[in-house]
C-alpha cells in the first residue's frame, strides 16, 4: 500500500514544484527611457530616437544597446530580428519598433 502511495504522490509532488518553480522565471519588463541618435553631416537635423524603450528578459543595458545600434545602422543588430508595427496610443498613431532574439525583447517607439 505505501508503495503504491509514493507512485501516485511522487508525480504530483514533483509536478506541482514545476508549476510553483515555472511561474518565477516570469518575465518583467523594464522601462528603460529613450535612446537618440543624431546623424553626422546634417547641421543637427538629422534626428531619430526610439522613446518608451522596454526590456523584457535583457537588461536595460543590452535593450538601449540594441535601440543605439538600430538607430546608427537603420536595421536590426547581429543575432536579432527587427519588426515594425504601427499602433493607435491614447488615440495617436505610433509606429513602434520590435527587436526580439530568442526570449529576449525590445520594444519602443519611433520618434522622429
Amino acid at each position: 500500500m505505501r508503495a503504491e502511495l509514493l507512485r501516485v504522490v511522487a508525480p504530483v509532488a514533483v509536478g506541482g514544484l514545476i508549476a510553483l518553480t515555472g511561474t518565477a522565471g516570469a518575465s518583467v519588463a523594464e522601462h528603460c527611457g529613450s535612446v537618440s541618435y543624431t546623424v553626422p553631416h546634417t547641421d543637427d537635423h538629422g534626428h531619430r530616437a526610439l522613446n518608451n524603450l522596454t526590456a523584457v528578459n535583457v537588461s536595460c543595458a543590452a535593450a538601449r544597446s540594441v535601440a543605439r545600434t538600430f538607430l546608427i545602422r537603420l536595421k536590426a543588430p547581429e543575432h536579432w530580428h527587427a519588426t515594425s508595427k504601427v499602433v493607435v496610443v491614447h488615440g495617436n498613431t505610433v509606429g513602434e519598433e520590435i527587436f526580439t532574439r530568442g526570449r529576449a525583447r525590445v520594444i519602443g517607439d519611433q520618434d522622429n
